[in-house]
């Protein structure tokens, strides 16, 4: 568990906190305080031990993660406390067993902030911000949560390799490394197991040779020594590009999307949730479009708020 829920109480001096990053590094921060610790005091504390400006402090957020639910945190969030209730989480926002709630344990992320616009992030000129955003897109490449085309994840790949590896890489040692730079689904290849075992399939050796050329002719374009944000700012222009890069999470195959608002009802501040079924959701990937359909249903929220009490 990241918070080791079972030795710590609110009385403890110092704790070890593990606060996970895409690309499977961690920052091991110790505090003081957990269990009232909010999300913006720990947001500090993450942005100092990755040297990430204040300026960019909006542009990632913290999200309590799992196998059954992926939640974004609000910055007056307790991450401890949220942890403490999981389970009760699970059986509000999600349609799972009982007992895969209660195995389900989730650790801490930080991670791209869901609401942060595109047009935004294209302005960012610094580097370990930019790097960040790419370890999260390049992990949702490989992993097929960003479905692209063949072109896409092609010249994405060669980005990822003049990047990662440098652009001075010979065929031998190329090759070596297709696997690593493909989504999950190519790098299998349409052969299987067997035909991998008895050698490359004749689409595993189109794949590498697509994708040779793309480093071979991005290599000619930028030179021996690229600037590292000129090729990370091409990588993430290619995934905006994309109908899913940024989109918020949802509920499993159910299309379901959660919108939550703080409101206030006799005096008494509330949150109001709203729950979406649609398959539409996925779309929704701009901040833009997402604001516009969270202040149509806040308005219907207030209006049935306001008729109730009539």
């Amino acid at each position: 568990m990241t918070f080791h829920l079972e030795s710590c109480s609110y009385v403890c001096a110092a704790q070890d906190v593990l606060v996970y990053l895409f690309g499977e590094s961690a920052v091991h921060l110790t505090l003081e305080g957990l269990g009232t610790v909010t999300v913006q005091e720990l947001g500090q504390s993450v942005r100092e031990a990755l040297h990430i400006p204040d300026s960019a402090r909006e542009v990632f957020a913290f999200w309590l993660c799992s196998p059954l639910l992926d939640l974004q945190l609000k910055l007056r969030h307790q991450p401890y406390k949220l942890c403490r209730q999981w389970q009760d989480l699970l059986y509000r926002f999600t349609d799972a067993s009982e007992e895969d709630i209660s195995q389900d344990e989730p650790y801490l992320q930080f991670r791209r902030n869901v609401f942060y616009p595109k047009s935004k992030e294209q302005q960012i000129e610094d580097e370990a911000v930019l790097r960040l955003l790419y370890d999260e897109a390049k992990s949702n490449i490989l992993a097929g949560r960003y479905p692209c085309d063949p072109e896409h994840w092609t010249d994405l790949g060669a980005l990822s390799f003049a990047l990662d590896e440098g652009t001075g890489l010979d065929d031998q040692q190329f090759a070596t490394k297709v696997s690593s730079y493909v989504p999950a689904h190519v790098a299998i290849g349409s052969g299987g197991l067997f035909s991998t075992l008895r050698g490359k399939s004749s689409r595993q050796a189109g794949v590498e040779q697509n994708l040779l050329a793309a480093y071979r002719k991005l290599c000619t374009s930028v030179g021996d020594s690229p600037e590292p944000t000129q090729l990370l700012h091409q990588y993430l222009h290619t995934c905006h590009t994309l109908p899913y890069y940024g989109y918020p999470e949802e509920e499993g195959d159910s299309h379901i999307l959660w919108l939550e608002f703080d409101g206030e009802e006799d005096g008494t501040a509330v949150n109001k949730l709203l729950k979406i079924y649609s398959k539409q959701v996925r779309k929704m990937s701009s901040a833009s479009q997402y604001v516009v359909v969270a202040a149509c249903l806040r308005s219907v929220a207030n209006y049935l708020t306001v008729a109730r009490a009539r």
